[in-house]
């Protein structure tokens, strides 16, 4: 039985026959999907109402994390062990920042239930909100730029 050749790396080839643009929309659509992780954070810690700052450092990091994991398996496989290194210590450091800056949050022993629902209320807008972002984005990239990459695959012209 012949070998096969052995198969492309065809994320690679997507990410380096993505345009600029294309690029920008993806690395967006991932950013705010992922940035959902940060606000989910807070949800699980409804007896803490940290500051709103502090849910959107966390936010930030959570979509910076997943820009990393997307670059790196679209473009630079052997970035994923620094990615993860990155995400283990910059969670660390997210942490530690979050704690000295804003103490830890108003302890639920002084915040009431009406506080508490209303900040779940919140997050889960924030979070419904990033999705939406995310899943626009997603949508565009894939409308903009699918085209391109299906005539190409089927052997016609453009992309």
């Amino acid at each position: 039985m012949p070998k096969r050749p052995p198969r492309p790396y065809t994320a690679g080839i997507f990410w380096r026959r993505l345009p600029a643009p294309g690029k920008a929309l993806l690395l967006l659509a991932i950013f705010f999907t992922f940035a959902t992780v940060g606000v989910i954070q807070d949800i699980t810690s409804a007896t803490r109402l940290r500051p709103w700052p502090a849910v959107v450092v966390q936010a930030i990091f959570g979509g910076l994390a997943a820009i990393g994991y997307a670059y790196a398996s679209m473009r630079r496989l052997w970035l994923l062990p620094l990615v993860f290194l990155f995400q283990i210590g910059g969670a660390i450091e997210v942490s530690r920042l979050v704690q000295s800056f804003w103490a830890g949050g108003v302890r639920a022993a002084v915040v009431s239930l009406e506080a508490i629902e209303a900040r779940m209320m919140a997050d889960g807008i924030a979070v419904i909100l990033l999705i939406a972002l995310g899943y626009t984005f997603f949508i565009v990239t894939i409308v903009r730029e699918g085209g391109g990459f299906a005539r190409l695959k089927a052997g016609g012209a453009g992309g």
